[in-house]
C-alpha cells in the first residue's frame, strides 16, 4: 500500500486533535483565569532509501534519501501568560498581577491551584470559591500579625473577627514636632507651682481604654523650660488642674503618673531633653525617653487597672510648626465588624463601628518553576505534577508572585483573532491531507485498471 495514505491519516488524525483545542480555547475566551493551550506537530519517522556516504579522491560524497510516514502530536502546550483584568467593583473578587496560583483545598482534602480569583463569604463565614472550595491563608493574630509559615497556612474564616473584643491600652507613641521657635518659660518659673505661659504651650489631648472598652481621655501640655530642655504635664482633666491650688505633683521615670477616677490633678514630667540634631538625646543623664501611667477606676467601672507607657523616642524638635500627636495606641473599645477591604498584598481589613480596624487574613499565593508542567483538572483549576516543581508558597508580592488586584478578575488569555487564524490553517490542513488520501486512491485505482 502507498505510504502516503497512512501520511494522510495521521495528519487527519493531528488536525482533528488541533481543532478539539482550538474549540476548548474558544468556548473559555469567557472563563476567568482560562490559559490557553497550543499544539505543536512534528515529523514522524523515516524509512532510509538510501544511506549516506562520504566523498573519496575519486567520487564526491551523498546524502541519504528517506521518505517520512506522516506527521506525530509533538505536545500540548499550556501558555500561562498572564492576562488582563476586568473590573467587578465585587468586595471578595481577586486578581494576581503577575506570576501566580491562589491556594485552594477540596473537599476531600487535595490541593490544587488556581488564577480564577471569584470568591465569596459562606454562611459560615468560610472565604470559598464558587464551587465550594476552601481559600488557604493566614489569619491575624489579636495584635493583627501573621505567622506566614507555609505550614501554618490553613482555611480562612472570619467568624472570629465579626466583633472586636475590647483591648486595654498598654502603649501609646507620640511622634511629631515641638517647635523650637517657641520661648522658653522665664526666669523664676516654678516648677512645683506654676503653670506655664499659655502662648507657649503645645496641648493635644488624646484617648486610651480600660479593659472592658471604656474610653478615657488624657490631656497633655508640653512647654519649653530651656532651649533644647522640655516637660510635660498630664492630666485627665483638660484644664490642667494644680491640685487644689498645691501646685504640680512631679514624677520622676520610672515611677509613674498614678491616676484615679477623681482625676483632679495634673502630673508634671521634666527633662525631655534634645540633641543639636533635634532628636530626643537619650544619653545625656537623667533624660526622660518614656512615661509611665496608670489609671484606676475599678471602683466606677470595673474594669482592671490600666498600665501603660508613653514612648517619646519619636519626638523632634525642629524650628517649623508644631504637630505633636500619637502616632498609635494599641487599646480599643468593643465594635461590630462593618465593612472589609482588601489590600494588594492579599490582607483584609476588617472596619468596626468603634471606629477601629485590624487585619483579619492574608491571602497565600504559590508560583511554580514551571507552571507549564502543572496539570489541568478542570474547574479552572491545576494541581502539581512531576514537572511543575514544588509549590513556593508566601505572601502576594514577594518574590515572583503577584500583586492582588482587589474587586478584579483575571480575564481568559484566549485571543479570538489568533485562534480563528488557526481554525483557518487547521481547516486547511485538514482538507490538504484529506486531499492526500483521494489523490492516493486515485493511483491505486490506476494501478488496479492496468490488469484491465
Amino acid at each position: 500500500m502507498m505510504r502516503s495514505l497512512y501520511s494522510g491519516v495521521t495528519g487527519l488524525r493531528n488536525q482533528q486533535v488541533k481543532m478539539d483545542v482550538i474549540g476548548n480555547n474558544i468556548a473559555n475566551v469567557g472563563t476567568a483565569g482560562f490559559k490557553k493551550s497550543r499544539v505543536v506537530f512534528s515529523d514522524k519517522l523515516y524509512q532510509a532509501n538510501r544511506g549516506a556516504s562520504a566523498p573519496s579522491d575519486t567520487k564526491g560524497g551523498t546524502n541519504p534519501m528517506s521518505v517520512g510516514l506522516g506527521t506525530a502530536l509533538f505536545s500540548i502546550d499550556q501558555i500561562h501568560t498572564p492576562y488582563a483584568a476586568s473590573m467587578t467593583n465585587r468586595l471578595t473578587d481577586m486578581a494576581l498581577d503577575g506570576d501566580g496560583y491562589f491556594i485552594v483545598k477540596q473537599s476531600g482534602g487535595s490541593t490544587v491551584y488556581t488564577r480564577s480569583g471569584a470568591f465569596v463569604i459562606d454562611e459560615y463565614n468560610n472565604l470559598v470559591t464558587v464551587n465550594g472550595e476552601f481559600v488557604q491563608g493566614w489569619l491575624a493574630d489579636e495584635d493583627g500579625n501573621f505567622n506566614t509559615n507555609p505550614t501554618r497556612m490553613e482555611n480562612i474564616n472570619i467568624t472570629a473577627y465579626q466583633n472586636m473584643a475590647p483591648k486595654a491600652t498598654t502603649e501609646m507613641i507620640m511622634e511629631g514636632n515641638l517647635s523650637s521657635a517657641l520661648e522658653a518659660q522665664a526666669a523664676g518659673f516654678n516648677m512645683a507651682t506654676d503653670a506655664p505661659d499659655d502662648e507657649n504651650v503645645v496641648i493635644i489631648l488624646k484617648d486610651f481604654y480600660d479593659s472592658l472598652g471604656n474610653k478615657n481621655s488624657l490631656s497633655y501640655r508640653f512647654f519649653k523650660t530651656g532651649p533644647d530642655t522640655w516637660a510635660c504635664d498630664l492630666s485627665l482633666d483638660p484644664t490642667f488642674p494644680d491640685n487644689g491650688g498645691t501646685g504640680y505633683t512631679a514624677v520622676t521615670p520610672p515611677a509613674a503618673a498614678a491616676f484615679t477616677s477623681a482625676g483632679g490633678e495634673t502630673f508634671r514630667i521634666e527633662n525631655i531633653i534634645f540633641g543639636t540634631d533635634g532628636k530626643i538625646d537619650p544619653t545625656v543623664a537623667g533624660a526622660v525617653t518614656s512615661i509611665n501611667v496608670t489609671y484606676d477606676n475599678t471602683a466606677v467601672s470595673g474594669a482592671d487597672i490600666v498600665n501603660f507607657s508613653i514612648n517619646l523616642e519619636d519626638i523632634l524638635q525642629y524650628n517649623s510648626q508644631s504637630n505633636i500627636d500619637v502616632g498609635r495606641q494599641n487599646g480599643n473599645s468593643a465594635g461590630i465588624l462593618t465593612s472589609r477591604n482588601v489590600g494588594a498584598d492579599g490582607i483584609m481589613l476588617g472596619t468596626y463601628d468603634n471606629g477601629f480596624s485590624r487585619p483579619m487574613f492574608q491571602v497565600a499565593i504559590a508560583s511554580f518553576k514551571n507552571a507549564e508542567g502543572l496539570q489541568q483538572i478542570g474547574n479552572s483549576s491545576w494541581q502539581e505534577s512531576a514537572n511543575s516543581g514544588d509549590p513556593q508558597i508566601g505572601i502576594p508580592g514577594s518574590g515572583s508572585r503577584g500583586a492582588i488586584m482587589p474587586g478584579y478578575l483575571e480575564m481568559s488569555n484566549v485571543d479570538l483573532a489568533e485562534e480563528f487564524t488557526e481554525m483557518i490553517v487547521t481547516q486547511r490542513g485538514f482538507s490538504a491531507n484529506s486531499r492526500i488520501i483521494t489523490v492516493s486512491d486515485e493511483m491505486l485505482q490506476e494501478l488496479v485498471n492496468i490488469k484491465r
